[in-house]
């Protein structure tokens, strides 16, 4: 391949693309977004590839969406036009962007499907979330899981957010007893180069032909559950 061929090759999957939006997959280890525009960061890779492969002559319009962490993978959403950042920011406000987890977790729930809801409060020093008393500081924290199975010592979770607070799976999952594996921040002892934790699925209303909603999933292809539960020995 060519530098020239290899500078159009997007930086890391595309699952789906049109004028007003795209959505990748992104692996484990990358930050959505930096401190700064010109901090390393999927935004701005994204930004520098479309840039490069549509030859614009200045800096290519890409908005985040939503994020997730670091050590997380899965499905991100940006906005390619400004309308698009402002109606997609919309449903997620009002909760009709649909956003789906699938975790692995050490231990198996005593409800094979629950909800679980209290309060988080970021904690700066520590860098991480914590759930917190009812009558501290924090935001409302509200998730649904149901067990999808089982294997030994651990349990593959599907994880609804109804909030989306930062590191809010991983706290209240970690806070239930089950954290999840590889998640040492949170108290896993499971031996996993990653945090089992991807986000799986979105749904939404398209920014521009309301009427249609896209739906993106991980294709099988990216899927890294046999790699996780091989790893764990499950």
């Amino acid at each position: 391949m060519s530098p020239e061929s290899a500078a159009l090759e997007p930086p890391v999957p595309v699952l789906f693309e049109d004028a007003h939006v795209l959505v990748v997959f992104k692996p484990p280890g990358w930050i959505v977004q930096g401190a700064r525009p010109d901090d390393p960061s999927l935004l701005a890779t994204l930004r520098a590839w479309i840039r490069t492969r549509d030859a614009k002559p200045g800096e290519a319009f890409l908005a985040v969406v939503h994020r997730l962490d670091r050590p997380v993978c899965g499905v991100v959403v940006f906005a390619k036009r400004s309308k698009a950042a402002s109606r997609l920011s919309d449903e997620i406000r009002t909760r009709r962007f649909e956003k789906a987890y699938r975790a692995i977790v050490e231990g198996t729930p005593a409800a094979s499907q629950a909800t679980l809801a209290g309060r988080i409060a970021w904690d700066d020093p520590a860098r991480r979330a914590r759930m917190v008393a009812g009558g501290e500081l924090g935001q409302d924290a509200e998730l649904r899981y149901s067990t999808v199975e089982t294997r030994g010592r651990h349990s593959l979770l599907s994880v609804e957010l109804v909030t989306g607070r930062k590191h809010q799976i991983r706290a209240q999952l970690a806070a239930a007893g089950h954290p999840v594996a590889g998640d040492s921040l949170y108290g896993s002892d499971t031996p996993l180069g990653d945090v089992a934790l991807c986000a799986w699925e979105v749904a939404f209303g398209h920014p521009t032909r309301r009427e249609d909603q896209v739906r993106v999933a991980v294709p099988a292809a990216l899927d890294p559950f046999p790699g996780w539960w091989a790893e764990i020995g499950g």
